[in-house]
């Protein structure tokens, strides 16, 4: 019995940290927490001291304290309010919130609210069930029923509606928080063409075999991690280390070995030509082949090429200079991957991605279901206090369905619902990588070609295709094509040029 009552003070304990945590990092979530906020209900002592320090601070500035929480501590400390032991407790929490204080534009406020309503509930409830006892050990039933009267359910939900007209507070609010959602644009042209991510959204990148969706995948992760995101890749495909040679790889830009490769870069098809008479020009050579038969080879190798040609992009982004995309290449020599050099990178990402973590699952594949990641990432929070705002799946379509006794295509579908629901549960971005048909091969890929099953496009918000040829392949390009976006106008014939360097593990290093 009595290691049931430690686990549970531990259960509450976290809880109860999350709470003041938001009250402390969050002017949204605290705002938004003090309808449904009794002190009185929360078990530890220095929980309820800290929160009602920031609820003075809110009643007095109307916003959370953030780091200004220290200084409210040190005042508390000198006047003798607060005493020795309790004192030591509550400056070894606010010491440990480093993270949480450099992380806090990305706080994951719904998510967090719903926890501390659901924590809170269960409070007000073993309050009254021990006011009710206490009172039918005496025998006062009437007071009794007069508490059970007078008990007020803690909810933050209301289902009253709201006028799409005449609520202008909350016309305001649905569309100034519209940038708060946002998590996860891609860089440059590909970024403004596919549009932004949101939390609750499912975003898909489809491909054939091979084609680099688990590089994309990896992108993804990188980019997020940079910009201060805490992210969890489940990976069915790949082991462990493979996938950590392969991001070390990418934050070094570097080959696996020692070797001279070629950097694809933008450049002109008319200053390759030499059709190009700007003077703004940077090359006053041409690479055009002039022993070329056919449309493939009329630009010579790069190794065959005149050494003093110089790639062009003044007129890049003026359509009325009549730039054409196409890419060349620079000549760099790799030393390749040292451990040395990784761990040192590694504490200099960790210094840059602000309180940003990327966090990795390698399981085998068809060994876990939807549930069990959400079981995982309980267990994350819990011991590691790691809370996602971005979940990476590798793939779905080799993850356990609900149910074991559907069949294959129904248990496709029921692994993207899940996914889908995942994401708007949690309030993250659930990003997984899909294949397409066979028949896709050397082709563009579109819409209502995805391999056994094409309905994940009725649960995604945003969906890509990776489409290469061999010749691409070599040159290292990649197209990508919009497939789905539930938020923007997109054309599904218009693709977007992006370039990539799988040997230093980069698949994006511009794009057009």
């Amino acid at each position: 019995m009595a290691e049931k009552k430690w686990k549970k003070r531990k259960i509450d304990s976290h809880a109860e940290r999350q709470i003041i945590t938001g009250m402390i990092v969050s002017t949204k979530f605290l705002h938004q927490v003090i309808p449904i906020l009794k002190v009185e209900l929360l078990r530890t002592r220095f929980v309820r001291t800290v929160a009602q320090w920031c609820l003075d601070y809110y009643n007095k500035f109307e916003e959370a304290p953030q780091t200004t929480i220290e200084e409210v501590f040190v005042g508390h400390t000198k006047n003798g309010t607060v005493d020795e032991t309790e004192g030591e407790v509550i400056e070894e929490f606010l010491g440990s919130l480093s993270e949480e204080y450099e992380s806090s534009s990305h706080y994951n406020v719904k998510y967090f609210l719903q926890k501390a309503e659901d924590y809170l509930k269960i409070r007000a409830l073993e309050k009254l069930s021990e006011e009710i006892d206490s009172l039918l050990v005496i025998g006062d039933t009437a007071r009794a029923e007069q508490v059970v009267g007078n008990f007020k359910k803690i909810t933050k939900m209301s289902l009253k509606g709201s006028d799409l007209i005449r609520d202008e507070e909350g016309i305001i609010r649905a569309i100034d928080s519209k940038e708060e959602e946002v998590l996860f644009q891609f860089p440059g042209s590909l970024g403004r063409r596919i549009g932004a991510q949101c939390r609750g959204d499912l975003f898909v990148i489809a491909g054939v075999g091979k084609k680099g969706k688990s590089f994309w995948l990896e992108e993804v992760g990188v980019i997020a991690l940079l910009n201060g995101l805490r992210v969890v890749w489940f990976s069915f495909e790949m082991t462990e280390d493979q996938i950590k040679r392969r991001v070390h790889q990418n934050f070094l830009g570097e080959t696996m070995k020692p070797e001279t490769i070629l950097i694809p870069v933008f450049d002109c098809k008319l200053n390759q030509s030499g059709e190009c008479s700007k003077k703004c020009r940077k090359s006053r050579v041409d690479v055009l082949n002039e022993e070329a038969t056919d449309e493939k080879n009329m630009v010579l190798p790069y190794k065959d090429a005149d050494p003093n040609y110089v790639p062009c992009t003044v007129c890049r982004g003026n359509k009325d200079e009549g730039f054409e995309a196409v890419p060349w290449y620079i000549e760099v020599h790799k030393d390749g991957m040292k451990s040395e050099r990784a761990v040192r990178k590694a504490r200099e990402i960790d210094k840059l991605a602000r309180g940003g973590r990327f966090h990795l699952c390698a399981a085998p594949a068809s060994s876990m279901t939807v549930l069990d990641c959400e079981v995982y990432l309980d267990n994350l929070e819990m011991y590691e206090n790691i809370v996602p705002d971005i979940v990476l799946f590798d793939y779905p379509k080799i993850m356990l369905p609900s149910d074991k006794r559907l069949e294959f295509r129904h248990r496709i579908d029921d692994v993207w619902q899940g996914l889908r629901a995942l994401a708007q549960k949690r309030n993250i971005l659930a990003v997984g990588a899909d294949h397409s048909s066979t028949k896709t091969f050397g082709n563009r890929i579109r819409q209502g070609q995805q391999a056994e099953d094409n309905r994940v496009l009725n649960h995604v918000a945003g969906m890509i295709a990776l489409n290469q040829t061999d010749e691409e392949k070599k040159k290292g390009v990649m197209n990508i094509g919009v497939l789905a976006n539930r938020f923007e106008d997109f054309n599904t014939e218009e693709d977007i040029m992006v370039l990539e360097c799988k040997k230093i593990g980069r698949p994006i290093l511009d794009s057009y």
